[in-house]
């Protein structure tokens, strides 16, 4: 082999491969933005000696089926399930403006069934067209009493211990009148925490 032909081999790769690369960079697509839109923060600031955890913010409990047997007469319950709200961050100190707490009681509101401030009403599953469940509400319970859900009165005041707490409370169906009819048995309450 004499010299042009050893260097026309050794030169042949990289000019190629100048080219290759060159023309693949020519292909390569161009960036493209879209816009994605928008992403919604929520929350506040409380001047509160606890915050309300997130997962007791706007959780749901679950009661299950129950059969419509279980209720043969007006103040016939199904089994209460256990739920609660916990309260994160406590700072019992009175360093700042929240004061001196040392308990918290939750106050609940709803619509209520036939007049009864003790018995959530139902209704149907959102955005559903299916039969509603009639002749029972939903009531919640803290150590046994009843919650009225007239957004005034409050359970047994819980406790605090700086961190976290939570007010223990149960939920389950109670029927209000002789016979139940089937159907979906969903309610909503609102509730607030006060401290003193």
């Amino acid at each position: 082999m004499n010299f042009k032909t050893t260097l026309c081999a050794a030169l042949l790769p990289v000019l190629l491969g100048g080219s290759v690369s060159a023309y693949a960079e020519d292909l390569a697509p161009e960036k493209v933005t879209v816009r994605g839109g928008q992403i919604n923060f929520e929350g506040s600031v409380v001047a509160a000696p606890c915050a309300i955890d997130n997962d007791s913010m706007n959780q749901t409990v679950s009661l299950g089926q129950v059969t419509s047997k279980t209720f043969k007469a007006a103040g016939d319950t199904s089994s209460f399930v256990p739920f609660s709200i916990k309260l994160t961050g406590c700072d019992l100190t009175g360093t700042n403006t929240t004061g001196n707490y040392t308990k918290a009681s939750v106050v609940f509101k709803g619509d209520t069934a036939q007049d009864n401030a003790e018995v959530l009403a139902i209704t149907g599953a959102a955005g559903a067209a299916n039969t509603v469940a009639d002749g029972i509400g939903i009531q919640i319970k803290q150590n046994g009493t009843v919650a009225k859900f007239d957004g005034a009165t409050a359970l047994s005041p819980t406790a605090l211990a700086n961190g976290d707490n939570e007010v223990q409370l149960t939920a389950g169906y109670i029927s209000y009148a002789n016979v139940v009819t089937a159907g979906a048995a969903n309610a909503t309450a609102d509730f607030s925490v006060t401290y003193e």
